[in-house]
């Protein structure tokens, strides 16, 4: 009779296991599939932590050249732009109106029309200052500047 109950228990064990594998096999691909998903998000994290440390150096190389910029407001009303001025100053950069739009923070629209009238042009003093900064630049200064802003 021992043996029998013997028997009995290594095959009501044997069951047991294979019930209890069969249950948890869902469960170990869920917990697989979760570990993927968190290593991807990390991944993803990094990455992003990456490029907002990227940004914020490149805001504060911005934020510093606005900031030690020398023209005033005195300066600024000498400044006499003409259309034919954006024209050189174009020229001599080697810049499409888009791009000599985005250095001065307008539309490349803009610098079309400004190109286009005769005369003394009325501007902004804020676009009065970026295109102060815009003449001290070279061609390489000038690309440089285009590849940080985007």
């Amino acid at each position: 009779m021992a043996n029998i109950a013997q028997v009995l228990k290594e095959e009501v064990s044997r069951i047991a296991k294979k019930e209890i594998k069969a249950n948890t096999a869902v469960l170990k691909r869920d917990c697989i599939r979760l570990k993927k998903d968190v290593a991807d998000l990390k991944r993803r994290l990094a990455a992003v932590e990456r490029d907002n440390k990227l940004l914020m150096k490149q805001t504060a190389k911005v934020k510093a050249v606005v900031e030690t910029s020398t023209t005033t407001s005195e300066d600024l009303k000498k400044i006499r732009v003409t259309g034919a001025m954006i024209i050189k100053l174009r020229e001599k950069l080697g810049l499409t109106q888009n791009a000599l739009g985005q250095l001065l923070g307008v539309s490349g629209q803009s610098v079309y029309q400004y190109e286009t009238v005769e005369g003394k042009l009325n501007l902004r003093d804020k676009t009065k200052a970026a295109l102060a900064q815009v003449r001290q630049m070279g061609k390489r200064e000038a690309q440089k500047a285009l590849e940080d802003m985007g």
